[in-house]
Formats: structure tokens, C-alpha cells, sequence
């Protein structure tokens, strides 16, 4: 007997077979008329390892042949690993059954068409994203370029402006910084965002918004609807060739030119009007109606807001069937809903009008915002809010310029959003007796230059969050919020003799929770209190009845 020893494993071969193993061995290595005999040390007849090194292209540590027994099966003679056998040739590498079979399983199967299917859909959306962007990239571009061309006139006189000597020291920021890359933003970044109404003609909320990146703070100046504006003659002569039809001495409230321009230029006249007004240059644009600030509202669960009063009555109240409008606000704490959130942003017969309005907007847009950026809001509602914004929301604000601003919303909270109005007062028009709202136009001027063309650096803001406050020094409103009777006494009674101040006492009239929420002024607010109930939430709202630095309101699940 012939023993044919490789490295990993030893044939035994019968002598009267030994022939054929040398036949098949000579076949495939054509060197050797005998068979060959391989020591652990890799010595054979082909005198070194390198020779099988050569014709395979693999370091051999295994051996396999195909010669044939006498009763029909196989044996193993010395064979390299990467030269196939004829079963082989089909790309089967000589598993066994059992592998073959798990191999050929349905399970199997399933497994790698799912993994295909997987990376193709994967590589799909890809190339979808990517193409989508460059082209509505392109797309926004081109139609911008040519609608600011379209209206591309001198500014009205007399507008506020900045000289060159002014923006030589203040620096250049909106028109085009230079030093922003792939990730990062322009040192500052001035937003259009306007509502409309039901039917998307008129904007009834104006805001100019600024991100400063240093400072990591927003600037939003509200732009009353009524606001008196001039068309120039020749954006109205070129209103007139597309076939709109303008009035004839180009005197509108502010909110009407996305009517006047209609559906194809109605913004971009917006947006050239409030340049020759402020004398910046809008980066971006945002539209929202009606409809759609109702769906955000909802999606982020609702905000917390102190419902003021008006003409004497006890909170908003008003109805009008044409617009199919209903307000009917009692005074007071509520979790508004989308509905409701709404008809608190429309309200409009407040004593002092466009005015008390724009006031209570930036209250609300500062509540929600101060209650959307909390880090469980955004966690808990992720998908109703990212739902709701991609479908709900018109702009020109291209996915791919997303990523510059995401690194950012961790550093934002109530303390570095500000809001101002336009200054001006309202009064009628004389003669015609119309209500307008009346610019100042010295006053504007030095507005703008503060917020939006001087230089962008890290404010008292940046520095790291406050550590948290005692709410024992704090006066503290416990509203009963579950349908227990006596709660709210009762936690008044355990508060006090752990040595906190309740102010006051009472029921809390909106929606009712099992768990305890805490509404606190600040960011620093609340913290010992929490510990002292069931899953309690803390909720940040600046705006806040001023009465109170803290409102608790009671939950089912700390009944006591």
C-alpha cells in the first residue's frame, strides 16, 4: 500500500490502484510517472512546494483527486486547492449534500433575495435622492434667476439702505458669504416664512428670519400684514404684460402682493417688495396655510399656551361663516390642538389691532418652538413631525443644504430665539380711510443693521447651560389635571411641608394625562421637582403666565 500523506489529512491507497492514482497525478501535473508522496514538510516529487505554488496561483494546504475505486466511489490522491474537478466546473465546490441542501433551502433562498433586493432598493433611493437634488437644485436656481430678473428694479424712495461706509463695518454676511463649505452654513442665513390662508393668496403671517451661525441664535422680524406698500411703476407695467392686473396707483397692504402676482410671481414679488423695505436679501423661502400649520401642531402633540383675553370678554371669541372660521378660546392654560392653535394666530379684534396680533403670533411660534426642541418631544413625535413638515411645507430650501443646518438644532432653545415687529403704528389712510400700518422708517433701518448686517459672534447665550435651579426660592401654580377630586390640595399640603412655595391652586381645563407635566420658564427650572413624581415631563414655555415660574399640572398616575 501506497500512503499518499499531505498536509491536513492521509489517503490510504490499495496497490493494485496505485497505477491509476499515478496516471491521474501525472495528468494534472505532468511531471512524475509515480505517484507522489507528501511529507508534513511539504517534499515531493515536484521537489518543492513553490512548482504547485506556480501552476495553481494558491498556497495548497489541502489535496483532493477524483480517481475512481474498484467498487464505484472515490478516493483522494493528491490534488491543489484551486484546481477544479469536473463537478466543479459548475462553480460547486464539492460541498456535501447536507450543505448543498441548507444551501438550496427555501430559508436560504429567501435570505439572499431579500439581501438583493435590499441593496438594489437601497442603491435606488440613492441615485433617486441624489438626482432628485441636483435637479430641483438646478430647477430652483434657473425659475429664481429668472423671476428676480423679471422684477428686477431700483428700490423704492424712500427705503431704508446701507451705505457702503456701513457695510464695510458691518461686514457682508447676507450677500453671499464665502467662507461656507460642504457642511457648513453661511456665517448668516436670512429665511422668507410666510402662512397663507385657506386659499393660498394672501399672507397673512410675514416673517424674516435670520440664523446666525456663530452665535447659534435666530432673529425673526414680524412684518405686519396691513403694512403700507408702493408697487414701482415698472413691476407694474410688468404685471400688467402677464396678464395681471394690479391696482392702479400700486398702493396694497404687504400681505396682498402674493394675490396681486399670482401663483407664478405672486413671492417672488413678496420677496422683492420686503428688499426694498429692509434692504436684505432673502436666501430662502418658506410657505405654510392654513392647513398645514393645523398638521404641525398636531404632529409635535399639541402646545401649551396662556389663551389671552380681548374687548373685555374672557379669552378670543369670534365667528365668521364666510371663511368658515370659529374661534372660541376660553382665557387661561390650554394645550392647544391644531385647530385651536389656529384660530389664536388668526384672531384679529384686539384693541390695538395688527399689533396685540403680530404680538400674540410670536408668542406662540416661541412656546412652540421652545417645546418642539426638547429633546422628548423630538424623540417621541420623530415621525408625526418629520410627516408632517416634508408634506407639508413649500420651499426652495434644497435637501441637500440640510445637513449644514442639522448640527446646529442641538444648540438651539428658547433663550437664543428673539422676535421684534416691524416698527410703525396703524391708523387709517386718510380720504380713503383704510387701514394700513405705517412703517418707520428710521426705526427700521436701525433694526435691520442691528439684527441682520451686523457681524455674527458668540453671545452670553453660547456659554454652557445654567446648572439647575432650586424650585424651592421659585412660586409655583399646582393645576389639577385628573379626574380626582382634592388633588391639587393635597400636593399643595406635600410641596409646602418639603419646603416648596405654592402660589396658587386650581384645575387645569384642557387635556387630561395620566403622567405629571411641569411647565418651567426656563431651561434650568424643575429638575428637584421631577423627582418627586411618576414619569413627570418637564415642558419649557418662556411665555408663560408671568405670575409663575413653575406650573405643575397633576397627572392620574400621582394620586396620592
Amino acid at each position: 500500500m501506497i500512503v499518499v500523506r499531505p498536509r491536513r489529512w492521509i489517503a490510504f491507497i490499495p496497490a493494485q490502484h496505485a497505477g491509476v492514482a499515478t496516471i491521474m497525478h501525472d495528468d494534472l501535473f505532468k511531471e512524475s510517472s509515480r505517484a507522489p508522496v507528501y511529507n508534513k514538510y511539504g517534499k515531493d516529487s515536484l521537489n518543492n512546494r513553490a512548482n504547485i505554488n506556480s501552476m495553481s496561483g494558491e498556497k495548497p494546504d489541502g489535496l483532493r483527486s477524483t480517481a475512481p475505486r474498484s467498487n464505484g466511489q472515490r478516493i483522494d490522491t493528491p490534488r491543489p486547492i484551486g484546481l477544479k474537478r469536473p463537478d466543479e466546473a459548475n462553480g460547486s465546490r464539492g460541498d456535501s449534500s447536507r450543505v448543498k441542501q441548507r444551501r438550496n433551502s427555501p430559508e436560504m433562498i429567501k435570505k439572499r433575495m431579500m439581501k438583493k433586493f435590499v441593496t438594489i432598493v437601497g442603491l435606488m433611493v440613492g441615485i433617486f435622492l441624489v438626482g432628485a437634488s441636483l435637479v430641483l437644485l438646478v430647477y430652483n436656481n434657473t425659475t429664481a434667476a429668472s423671476n428676480e430678473n423679471f422684477f428686477a428694479t431700483p428700490k423704492l424712495s424712500p427705503t431704508p439702505s446701507v451705505d457702503d461706509e456701513d457695510r464695510s463695518e458691518v461686514g457682508a454676511e447676507n450677500i453671499g458669504t464665502s467662507d461656507e463649505g460642504l457642511l457648513t452654513p453661511p456665517a448668516r442665513t436670512i429665511f422668507l416664512c410666510v402662512g397663507k390662508d385657506k386659499g393660498g393668496h394672501l399672507t397673512d403671517v410675514i416673517m424674516v428670519a435670520s440664523f446666525e451661525r456663530e452665535s447659534k441664535e435666530i432673529k425673526v422680524i414680524n412684518v405686519p400684514r396691513d403694512t403700507y406698500t408702493i408697487i414701482p411703476e415698472e413691476r407694474l407695467q410688468k404685471l400688467r404684460d402677464a396678464g395681471r392686473y394690479p391696482p392702479r396707483d400700486g398702493v396694497i397692504k404687504i400681505n396682498e402682493a402674493n394675490s396681486y402676482g399670482g401663483e407664478t410671481y405672486g413671492m417672488i414679488l413678496l420677496e422683492e417688495t420686503l428688499k426694498d423695505l429692509l434692504g436684505v436679501e432673502m436666501d430662502y423661502r418658506i410657505e405654510i396655510t392654513t392647513t398645514m400649520f393645523r398638521e404641525i401642531v398636531d404632529a409635535v402633540g399639541g402646545v401649551y399656551f396662556d389663551v389671552p383675553a380681548a374687548n373685555g370678554s374672557a379669552g378670543l371669541y369670534y365667528n365668521d361663516p364666510h371663511q368658515n372660521l370659529k374661534i372660541a378660546l376660553p382665557q387661561g392654560l390650554h394645550l392647544l390642538n391644531g385647530e385651536e392653535a389656529e384660530g389664536l394666530v388668526r384672531f384679529r379684534s384686539y384693541p390695538n389691532g395688527d399689533t396685540d396680533r403680530v404680538s400674540v403670533q410670536q408668542d406662540f411660534l416661541k412656546a412652540m418652538f421652545s417645546q418642539v426642541l426638547q429633546r422628548e418631544t423630538i424623540v417621541n413625535n420623530a415621525y408625526n413631525i418629520a410627516k408632517s413638515l416634508l408634506g407639508n411645507i413649500t420651499t426652495d430650501f434644497g435637501i441637500i443644504e440640510l445637513p449644514k443646518y442639522l448640527r446646529y438644532v442641538n444648540d438651539l432653545n428658547s433663550d437664543k430665539i428673539s422676535f421684534q415687529t416691524l416698527p410703525g403704528y396703524g391708523a387709517n389712510e386718510e380720504g380713503t380711510g383704510i387701514s394700513y400700518f405705517w412703517v418707520n422708517e428710521e426705526q427700521t433701518e436701525a433694526m435691520v443693521k442691528e439684527w441682520f448686517l451686523k457681524d455674527s459672534t458668540p453671545s452670553a447665550s453660547n456659554s454652557p447651560s445654567p446648572s439647575p435651579a432650586s424650585s424651592k426660592t421659585l412660586k409655583i401654580q399646582v393645576l389639577n389635571g385628573a379626574d380626582v377630586g382634592g388633588l391639587a390640595g393635597t400636593w399643595q399640603k406635600e410641596l409646602e411641608e418639603k419646603g416648596f412655595t405654592v402660589a396658587d391652586i386650581g384645575d387645569f381645563n384642557s387635556e387630561r394625562t395620566d403622567h405629571t407635566r411641569i411647565l418651567a420658564r426656563k431651561e434650568n427650572m424643575g429638575a428637584d421637582l421631577k423627582a418627586l413624581f411618576n414619569d413627570a415631563e418637564i415642558i419649557i414655555n418662556p411665555v408663560m403666565d408671568e405670575e409663575y415660574d413653575i406650573i405643575i399640572i397633576l397627572g392620574k398616575d400621582d394620586k396620592l
